[in-house]
């Protein structure tokens, strides 16, 4: 209960002060008493009514404190995480210097961690992240298999023991349009310079020109490959960059001189690589690979050998021999695969050169039995002679036909066929294992992602580090507004929480 002044005294200026005098002589006054009115005297007069109100808002705001904390302190978080993105103070040269030598430090830890070539394969992981892992498949994807597979100009045939008619064809055609087949093309170049050469030697020069044009593939898959290899390093260098600097424009200034950087560095390993290019097409030159080299030719020749004995035992079809022997002495067998006889020529067991076809097993004397009974002890001895004195009545008999079989350009064509081809397979591995295990090797990707160093922070000039990382205008603004915003709000946390520890009133 109180006295408030009457329309009267606020018309004669009676003060507030005076008010509550008149206020506080009613309320002390006999009739005023507890004993008589039978009312709280604490319940009486202005200041007591000051004191309830202090205590029901106290109360309130007691009940309404904990969320009021838990608030304060989510704003507060977020504020500090603006500042932490701003970076420390950048207001001096000196500071500026500090802060850059700081988020190096950071960045090294990023570096090793994305160097480190685990076991453990990670999908959750971005690719920067695993900076070894994607060069390692680089290495396979981008240059061994694309130079295996699509670096020849033209593809590589393989030698049979079995007939192959298009491939002689082709061996003996020189239009290259007509045929698309690398036999043609080698042809081609083959007669257009044989006047140069003597006839029926391969001629290395040619071999050497050959082999550049069908590597003539091989720098546009190392450009690819670099370009790769380039996409790698930068996606590791902005990943790092990025987690060691949380101030976006610093770090965009720092992945732009870096991307900078990165490229001189590559640009040294791309001329590397162009010249290893340039030294496999300049001349064939074996020293690892060489018993590789001559096992594949060895094989190839051996091959085209069974494949023109066997293309002459199915055209075979001597009609003018002498029953007493072939010429030279040599006696006409009786027996064997080879028919001595007039061929027919239509009806069964006519092949397509209108020659008797060879019967199905082989005959005692035959030349190919050995291939057919692969196991060196089942034959006899006798059988063994027989085959041996066959093969000579065969070659003796059949001399010229042998030499049509065998003509010579058409095996020089085969010849420098098969020998870029075992060529080009020790190339390939030549270049490859030079740009992988000299070129881009372990010391070279550390340096890659060594630029950013505290020596490169000191090669600085004043001005380029004012220029990566001093604050601007905004910043410094924004800066001096966090921080009175988080020291109001730590303040208004440690005396929220002093008021929660305070004993409620009663």
């Amino acid at each position: 209960m109180v006295k408030n002044r009457s329309s009267t005294e606020a018309k004669a200026k009676v003060s507030l002060e005076a008010a509550r005098e008149k206020e506080e002589k009613l309320f002390t006054s006999p009739e005023w008493s507890p004993i008589v009115s039978g009312l709280d005297p604490n319940r009486l007069g202005i200041a007591a009514l000051r004191t309830g109100l202090s205590n029901v808002f106290c109360a309130h705001i007691r009940a309404e404190f904990p969320a009021f904390n838990q608030q304060t302190r989510s704003i507060l978080s977020q504020k500090r995480g603006l500042l932490v993105q701003l970076g420390p103070d950048r207001s001096t040269l000196e500071l500026q210097k500090a802060y850059l030598n700081s988020v190096v430090e950071t960045y090294q830890g990023y570096k090793n961690e994305c160097l480190r070539d685990t076991l453990r394969v990670s999908t959750d992981k971005p690719e920067g992240s695993q900076l070894l892992k994607r060069l390692n498949a680089l290495k396979k994807s981008s240059l061994r298999e694309p130079l295996k597979h699509y670096g020849a100009k033209w593809t590589f045939q393989t030698a049979t023991v079995e007939n192959d008619f298009l491939s002689d064809v082709s061996a003996d055609s020189t239009n290259v349009e007509e045929t698309m087949n690398i036999y043609t093309w080698i042809n081609f170049h083959y007669q257009a310079s044989k006047s140069s050469f003597i006839p029926g030697i391969v001629p290395e020069v040619l071999v050497e020109r050959l082999f550049e044009q069908q590597t003539g593939q091989w720098r546009s898959i190392t450009v690819t490959f670099l370009k790769r290899v380039k996409s790698a390093f930068l996606a590791a260098m902005e990943y790092n960059i990025d987690g060691a600097c949380k101030n976006q424009l610093v770090a965009t200034a720092l992945k732009d001189l870096m991307k900078k950087a990165v490229q001189e560095k590559i640009l040294k390993f791309e001329t590397y690589c162009y010249d290893l290019v340039r030294n496999e097409q300049e001349g064939l030159q074996l020293v690892a690979g060489e018993e590789q080299f001559v096992r594949e030719v060895r094989e190839a020749r051996t091959l085209r050998w069974i494949s023109a004995l066997t293309r002459l035992e199915n055209k075979s079809s001597l009609s003018s021999v002498p029953a007493t022997g072939a010429k030279g002495g040599a006696p006409a067998p009786t027996s064997g695969l080879f028919s001595f006889s007039t061929p027919p020529t239509s009806g069964p067991g006519v092949n397509t050169f209108g020659s008797t076809i060879a019967p199905p097993g082989p005959a005692k004397g035959n030349i190919f039995g050995h291939l057919q009974n692969p196991d060196p002890h089942a034959a006899s001895k006798i059988e063994s002679e027989q085959s041996f004195k066959s093969l000579i009545t065969f070659a003796q008999v059949n001399k010229d036909r042998l030499k049509e079989v065998l003509t010579d350009e058409r095996q020089i064509v085969y010849e420098i066929h098969d020998i870029l081809k075992a060529y080009y397979s020790i190339s390939v591995q030549h270049y490859t294992d030079a740009v992988c295990k000299n070129g881009l090797t372990p010391k070279f990707i550390r340096e890659v992602m060594d630029v950013f160093s505290t020596e490169w922070v000191d090669s600085l000039t004043d001005e380029e580090v004012k220029n990566i990382c001093a604050e601007s205008v905004a910043d410094r603004k924004t800066r001096r507004e966090l921080g009175e915003d988080i020291e109001r709000l730590e303040r208004a946390i440690k005396e929220s929480e002093m008021i929660l520890n305070e004993p409620a009133l009663g």
